[in-house]
């Protein structure tokens, strides 16, 4: 129960053709503040053909990185974004784009090594099989909001949100996520996924639908709902009335 996906704005520096499937390889960097790039490998899976090289996309894509050299990516044409005006082979075409931005990531992860001001998540990602991913997730506590917080327990179940600060070291180590939001996954879901959490807690749980529905049943009847309930009808006393007296006499 695990993954990594990252929100990320990426030059597509080349693309190849892969040997087998509808995939193409895609070199490319992840952007961080003060112009400062990190290479990656990206693989889309496409029917439509390839995507223009030297174009500049938005895309969703998973992330699998363990603190080596090599990061790799993996999307699909569904989740590409082409962004700018004209032709990627133009020389103008750079000048109509966005600038790159810090990729934002969405990560659930176990907890693993931690520190007063950090920790580290970690999974397996999905491309072409399980790929490990290692992040090391950094809290602020320049922050307010961050600066009483304790980090999570080890071989606890978190999910965070946050932008890429960098790497450990220029060209390996961990990539450094700046913590923006947390979830503390509870341990009855982690053992029984599919189990709801009223369920986990006993079905003492209740929606919020469901409390309404049950206070609606509850409440007591006025006369305006009687009123409301037979409507404009004629009571069943003055229809059987009306029926005997319409009814044809015997002969």
């Amino acid at each position: 129960m695990s993954h990594c996906i990252v929100v990320a704005r990426l030059p597509f520096i080349s693309v190849e053709r892969a040997t087998t499937g509808h995939r193409y390889s895609i070199k490319t960097v992840l952007y961080q503040d003060d112009d400062i790039e990190h290479d990656a490998n990206l693989t889309i899976y496409t029917e439509t053909g390839p995507p223009p090289e030297g174009g500049v996309f938005d895309l969703e894509a998973t992330f699998a990185n363990n603190g080596g050299s090599d990061t790799n990516l993996a999307s699909d044409f569904r989740a590409l974004q082409l962004l700018g005006s004209g032709s990627p082979s133009s020389p103008d075409y750079m000048a109509t784009c966005p600038d790159l931005v810090a990729p934002l990531f969405n990560v659930l992860g176990t907890v693993g090594f931690l520190d007063d001001d950090s920790f580290t998540l970690a999974g397996n990602s999905y491309i072409a099989g399980p790929q490990p991913f290692t992040v090391k997730v950094v809290i602020d506590r320049s922050n307010k909001r961050w600066d009483k917080v304790k980090p999570p327990q080890p071989g606890s179940l978190v999910a965070i949100t946050g932008k890429l600060l960098g790497r450990e070291d220029d060209d390996t180590g961990l990539f450094m996520i700046n913590l923006r939001n947390i979830t503390y996954i509870p341990s009855a879901l982690r053992s029984s996924p599919t189990k709801s959490l009223a369920t986990a807690k006993g079905g003492g749980s209740k929606t919020w639908s469901q409390s309404q529905r049950e206070s609606k049943s509850k409440r007591p009847r006025s006369e305006d709902d009687d009123d409301k309930g037979q409507g404009t009808s004629a009571s069943p006393s003055k229809r059987s009335t009306k029926a005997a007296t319409s009814a044809p006499k015997p002969t």
